[in-house]
């Protein structure tokens, strides 16, 4: 245990989450949302209730972001009351956001000339994950810092690696949502087949899984979200398109070619365009039986 003091900026799903189990581990957050009511509720646990992300960090000695993109980070950080205006000299701020990785290293600059340390630490595993404190945590930056904060992090995940400078964590969370992305859909696209030739869904992955087709979509995911149409992963569709996009315009810069991720950028922007960014990311499945004229039912019907 440590007298570490923690504060946490953004408490949707994620953030919320990452805040109660902090509270049960004996880290009660300093905390900030611009939804009022989220916060009260946190407050009521026994987190410590700010009116700015100026003031979370200037309590805090570790300040963690979650946050929806890379633009709020930044308006969280840079505004007039943002983060970067109250953390202390010698504090660290922890971006556990999916940022993009080239706005990662800028914000570090804007770090540096203040004296506080910043890593980039995206999650992975959901909403649940973060609740249990089971989450995957890809960490950027100095390896001294992340030291530093491990006692906090390991509180919040079970496979925490250190993925390399900063930037990296970013880098490899949105080329980690580009390939499931992009699995997802090969799965989906082999499964619409087998049910067209008289495949039961649920042996088809049954089968699947048995094989060297077999993937955490076929494993995890369609038994949980799509055999069942659950549509409740509580991650938003606008969420995995953005990681699409961060994943493709780091390949652009590179130079190198996106193939089969280009397919999966692009009928990610068609869901966006169609008005589903809101909606969860398992609704996917809907604009692959339209496209496709297909449907993951054994019922010959549908």
């Amino acid at each position: 245990m440590t007298d570490m003091t923690v504060g946490l900026i953004g408490l949707g799903a994620m953030g919320g989450g990452m805040a109660r189990r902090l509270i049960d581990k004996g880290f009660p957050p300093a905390v900030f949302d611009i939804d009022s009511q989220k916060v009260a509720e946190l407050t009521e646990l026994g987190a410590r209730s700010c009116a700015s992300p100026a003031e979370v960090a200037a309590v805090a000695d570790v300040t963690l972001l979650s946050l929806p993109n890379s633009r709020l980070v930044e308006a969280v950080v840079l505004g007039p009351d943002g983060a970067l205006a109250g953390a202390r000299a010698g504090t660290v701020v922890v971006d556990m956001s999916s940022s993009d990785p080239d706005s990662t290293l800028a914000l570090g600059e804007r770090f540096v000339e203040a004296g506080v340390e910043f890593l980039d630490a995206p999650v992975s595993r959901g909403a649940r994950a973060a609740r249990d404190g089971t989450m995957s945590i890809l960490v950027g930056g100095a390896a001294e810092t992340l030291a530093r904060v491990r006692p906090v992090l390991d509180q919040l995940g079970t496979d925490i690696v250190h993925a390399g400078p900063l930037g990296a964590g970013h880098a490899a969370k949105a080329l980690n949502n580009h390939m499931s992305a992009t699995a997802l859909l090969a799965a989906m696209e082999g499964f619409f087949v087998a049910v067209k030739a008289g495949v039961d869904p649920e042996l088809a992955v049954t089968a699947i899984n048995q094989g060297s087709g077999r993937s955490h979509m076929t494993d995890v995911r369609f038994p949980l979200y799509y055999l069942p149409r659950q549509f409740t992963s509580n991650f938003a569709l606008g969420l995995m398109e953005k990681d699409c996009r961060i994943a493709a315009e780091m390949a652009a810069r590179s130079g190198r070619p996106m193939l089969l991720g280009a397919l999966t950028s692009q009928l990610y922007r068609v869901a966006m365009n169609r008005g589903m960014g809101p909606a969860d990311n398992t609704r996917v499945l809907e604009l692959m039986e339209e496209l496709l004229n297909a449907r993951l039912s054994a019922d010959p019907a549908q």
